[in-house]
């Protein structure tokens, strides 16, 4: 078996820096736009090829003992839906203020709303990203209620288990300082 990547130089910068989101980038409507349709596209393809976030296969074990980890109390874990996703979608993975997706190598099957759990959490210290991110792909607005991808917005109960997976890696005492929040947001939080 043979393998090629396909690589274009893109010249717009990252929104955020690694993961983070460390001031509010004002991103336009249109960028909001823009990353929405390419978000619901990519839901709507079918792959085989299964994610891997963070170099861990995008499954549902993985997913049930990440979230237990830190909220052993929840009781029921199960991701009912899988599309394709991203499965690296970080802020640093973004341009502005043109979108540009970059950084596919995690591409492949996920749960419904991973994309965007990621996206809503890592600015968690920087509010307004955070804040567009769930009026877009919560079903909060006339543009995520028209969005023709079910499979990238956050919805109960898939979106909800990730966004505990969010919330668990930035706030577990075992949490990675490279995590979702700042030093200085994450001790306050804890």
């Amino acid at each position: 078996m043979r393998r090629a990547d396909e690589m274009e130089l893109v010249r717009a910068s990252p929104v955020g820096q690694a993961a983070l989101v460390v001031r509010d980038p004002e991103l336009p409507d249109s960028w909001w736009a823009a990353l929405n349709a390419s978000l619901d596209a990519l839901a709507s393809q079918r792959t085989p090829r299964v994610g891997t976030p963070d170099i861990q296969t995008a499954t549902q074990e993985p997913v049930t003992a990440t979230i237990r980890e830190t909220f052993p109390e929840v009781p029921d874990t199960r991701v009912d839906e899988w599309f394709a996703a991203h499965a690296g979608m970080t802020w640093a993975n973004v341009t502005g203020p043109d979108v540009c997706i970059i950084g596919w190598e995690d591409w492949g099957g996920a749960p419904r709303g991973s994309d965007a759990a990621t996206l809503w959490g890592n600015p968690l210290a920087v509010p307004a990203p955070a804040e567009q991110v769930w009026r877009n792909r919560s079903g909060g607005t006339s543009l995520a209620r028209a969005s023709a991808g079910p499979g990238v917005q956050i919805r109960p109960t898939d979106g909800a288990v990730l966004l505990l997976e969010g919330r668990r890696a930035a706030c577990a005492p075992g949490g990675s300082p490279a995590g979702p929040r700042p030093e200085g947001s994450r001790a306050a939080h804890h």
